[in-house]
């Protein structure tokens, strides 16, 4: 029994590190993307967005 809350606990531990990770990185670029120019930053939300499309396009973003 030990074991299986052992495992349990160790997934949702990883998982929230994933989770945390995620968000740091969002904010990372949010905070990246205030500093530039309104001109670059145009030009990376559209590369942003480019780059979803042929993720989509491919079949490998979600819905």
């Amino acid at each position: 029994m030990s074991a299986i809350l052992h495992l349990l606990l160790w997934i949702l531990a990883t998982a929230a590190l994933m989770l945390a990770t995620y968000w740091l990185v969002r904010l990372l670029e949010h905070l990246r993307l205030r500093r530039l120019p309104p001109e670059e930053r145009a030009a990376s939300l559209a590369r942003q967005a480019r780059a979803i499309e042929r993720e989509r396009v491919r079949g490998g973003g979600s819905p």
